[in-house]
């Protein structure tokens, strides 16, 4: 597996679930990273598989195990911080709304026009989206959490 992205301790919110469901999505990310880099290969050598197709299916498989995982994590955060009461939950919600229009919306563009949409970039991309996702907004409502529970 490549090391695309490198899991840090210092991103542990110590919320086990939603800590497990973080390390989930960097090990999904990578495999992500993996199938890319294959085909690049493939590509750049001119030695596709026979039916070219198999690899954007993967590509595809693999994509869709990381938006299923992240939008399992995401119902699994909401329902944490309406349990403890988290002041900017509806705001939190929204920008997961939004961000699984967005995954949804490349999704579409992937299923129409194939691997050549998606470059280095847009994994550069995700990358981005959960880096802030983990260092900054959960890290919010986890001090929050550790804060009101006084441990």
């Amino acid at each position: 597996m490549s090391d695309f992205l490198v899991w840090r301790e210092g991103w542990l919110l110590n919320i086990d679930p939603m800590d497990k469901d973080h390390i989930e999505m960097v090990r999904l990310l990578n495999l992500l990273a993996d199938i890319k880099t294959d085909i690049e290969m493939n590509a750049s050598t001119q030695s596709l598989d026979k039916n070219p197709a198999i690899p954007i299916e993967r590509f595809i498989r693999r994509y869709d195990a990381l938006i299923a995982h992240i939008k399992y994590h995401f119902e699994r955060e909401e329902t944490f911080m309406e349990s403890i009461n988290y002041p900017r939950t509806s705001i939190h919600k929204r920008e997961h709304s939004v961000q699984m229009a967005a995954f949804t919306s490349f999704r579409r563009q992937l299923e129409e026009r194939g691997m050549e949409i998606f470059e280095r970039e847009d994994l550069n991309w995700i990358k981005m989206w959960f880096l802030g996702h983990v260092i900054s907004e959960d890290q919010e409502y986890a001090n929050f959490y550790w804060h009101e529970t006084g441990k």
